[in-house]
């Protein structure tokens, strides 16, 4: 993982006006996603490609 995440996403709470939480998402050629949690998480977890796949498709993304 180097530079700015390739996703960032978040989810709001407008009826407290509060951000519930926040993934910075990264992908490699591999087709495996890096993630962490939060504005400066340090604790980085590996989604395996069939996983990286889901979230994909959660997020509307193309490859």
């Amino acid at each position: 993982m180097e530079g700015l995440p390739d996703y960032v996403v978040t989810i709001n709470n407008p009826a407290e006006s509060t951000m519930e939480l926040m993934v910075n998402i990264w992908e490699d050629e591999a087709g495996t996603m890096q993630f962490t949690r939060g504005l400066a998480g340090e604790d980085v977890f590996e989604m395996n490609p069939t996983d990286a796949e889901e979230v994909r498709d959660l997020l509307q993304l193309e490859e």
